[in-house]
């Protein structure tokens, strides 16, 4: 097996991503945001879900920059309602989703109750990524469906 260096440039099975549309959740730093920014030179449209709104507008910023298309949606993914909300946004605003990538991740060293009454790293690295799954799988469904790319 060959490991690529850091500095090489990672490619997605060749292909252009310019007709798919990926979410990304925690894209405003780390692997999150340098997946967004790859996805978006591969073409890709790419939607990211974040907390910070001068965090999330400087991301589509630095991906329109170089002609790539990007949007947001700002929520508190250990906030179930926030969670379920981001999700049925981001259903009304695409007839398509290709890929999502749930990156939003923490762990909390202290321990601290959410809204909805979870344990915060539970509710954020857990509970959040499923409910987001579960309510955007209907139009990843769609997709493959629809574009004969569905896989089993």
């Amino acid at each position: 097996m060959k490991v690529k260096k850091m500095n090489e440039k990672p490619i997605i099975n060749g292909k252009s991503l310019k007709t798919k549309t990926a979410v990304i959740t925690g894209a405003t730093s780390g692997l999150g945001r340098a997946t967004a920014i790859h996805f978006a030179h591969k073409g890709a449209f790419v939607i990211i879900v974040a907390r910070n709104n001068a965090k999330a507008e400087e991301m589509i910023k630095i991906i329109e920059k170089d002609g790539g298309r990007g949007q947001f949606v700002i929520a508190d993914l250990s906030c179930m309602k926030e969670t379920k909300e981001a999700a049925e946004s981001i259903a009304t605003l695409v007839d398509r989703l290709d890929v999502l990538i749930n990156n939003a991740g923490a762990h909390f060293s202290k321990y601290k109750i959410t809204k909805d009454g979870f344990e915060s790293t539970l509710a954020l690295n857990y509970l959040s990524p499923f409910l987001f799954t579960n309510r955007l799988l209907e139009l990843m469904e769609k997709t493959a469906s629809k574009h004969d790319e569905a896989r089993r």
